[in-house]
């Protein structure tokens, strides 16, 4: 019996003792609640006392109660009975509540007991295998499991009853995998330019030569490495793996590298194609040139026409003489460029029927003189 039941059975015994003693008759088949009780209590006639025991421990009480009226008396054992009962009932209600210390203690040994559980129940499962006829469970994805337990593949942990990935070793084996994709290639062209052979390395070398440079040395990340080198379906990347090499399935070189070969194998070719490509840039440069100068001399022929209309009627020449005009071209645009520049513009004069050129004695000795016919 647990110890609210007691309780409870306890405080009911005391509340049947005080009605027996005050001559209340139970029902046999029914259980009073506590209102119910307090009522049939305070209706209680006073009758003789069953209890010798009370009136024998209580005389003064039982002389008190000679000199009250029966009414007196009624009222006050309904009041002490009533107190009573609801004593009783608290105390068994407060007997039956817990404990805070203790739920947290049982909370506490059930949170540390789940693991004990998990890792006892994990020791005793048995897993489908070699060696293993007993009932058992299936063998986990990415496990070998032997004599009823599983090891787990590289890069795969165990967790429980399962294999999960290393990702931390996996994505060193990734990267250590681009560096050896990088050192291969590079050096599979540089080979190519150099001797035209193919370069073929064994793992151990790109091992001990990766190591030299303290890229990886951690022998886990290159056992997957491997692995996944070794297996077809794995590994689909741009190298050629065979037992003992690792080659490039195709080679890739810059723009510099191709340059490069193509002089090599061709070095006639290419002095014919250099010749040509500098004439080419000779002929360019000259009709650069040549355009210039021509828009130059259009640009200097417009200003001259200019100038001869505005001194046409303000001069006596009605002109101006040509070795003005050459000495202002010289200072502009330089002696060098003179001559071109000034074929140009006789040219463009021939073509100006407006302007024309004559010779005249000016001052004692003869001069050439530009003047504009126009309006």
């Amino acid at each position: 019996m647990s110890t609210q039941e007691d309780l409870t059975l306890k405080s009911r015994t005391q509340v049947m003792a005080l009605l027996a003693d005050k001559g209340v008759l139970m029902p046999q088949n029914r259980i009073l609640s506590k209102d119910e009780l307090i009522a049939l209590l305070r209706g209680a006639s006073p009758g003789p006392s069953r209890s010798p025991r009370a009136n024998s421990r209580s005389p003064a009480r039982a002389v008190t109660n000679l000199d009250m009226s029966p009414l007196r008396r009624r009222q006050q054992d309904s009041v002490l009975l009533s107190k009573a009962v609801e004593a009783s009932f608290l105390e068994s209600r407060r007997s039956s509540i817990p404990k805070l210390p203790l739920l947290l203690f049982l909370l506490l040994l059930a949170v540390l007991a789940q693991p004990l559980v998990a890792a006892y129940s994990e020791a005793q499962a048995k897993f489908c295998g070699e060696g293993q006829s007993e009932p058992c469970e299936p063998c986990p994805v990415h496990a070998e499991c032997v004599q009823g337990d599983f090891t787990c593949r590289a890069p795969y942990l165990r967790e429980g009853k399962q294999c999960l990935e290393n990702k931390a070793l996996v994505y060193s084996a990734h990267s250590l995998l681009n560096q050896v994709e990088t050192y291969v290639e590079r050096e599979t062209a540089r080979l190519f330019v150099d001797r035209r052979e193919d370069f073929a390395v064994s793992l151990r070398e790109v091992r001990f030569l990766m190591e030299e440079r303290g890229v990886e040395r951690d022998p886990e990340v290159w056992k997957l490495l491997q692995t996944q080198l070794s297996s077809p379906s794995e590994y689909r990347g741009p190298l050629l793996i065979s037992p003992d090499l690792i080659l490039r399935s195709s080679l890739r070189l810059s723009v510099s590298q191709a340059t490069t070969i193509y002089i090599q194998d061709h070095p006639y070719r290419v002095g014919c194609y250099s010749c040509l490509c500098l004439l080419a840039l000779c002929w360019a440069y000259t009709l650069r040139t040549r355009w210039q100068r021509k828009a130059q001399a259009a640009a200097l022929f417009d200003t001259i026409t200019t100038q001869l209309r505005r001194l046409k009627d303000d001069t006596v020449t009605h002109g101006m003489s040509e070795d003005d005009i050459r000495e202002v071209i010289r200072v502009h645009a330089g002696a060098g460029a003179l001559e071109t520049l000034w074929q140009e513009i006789e040219r463009l004069r021939r073509r100006e029927q407006r302007v024309c050129k004559f010779q005249q004695v000016m001052g004692g000795r003869p001069a050439v003189l530009w003047q504009w016919k126009g309006k």
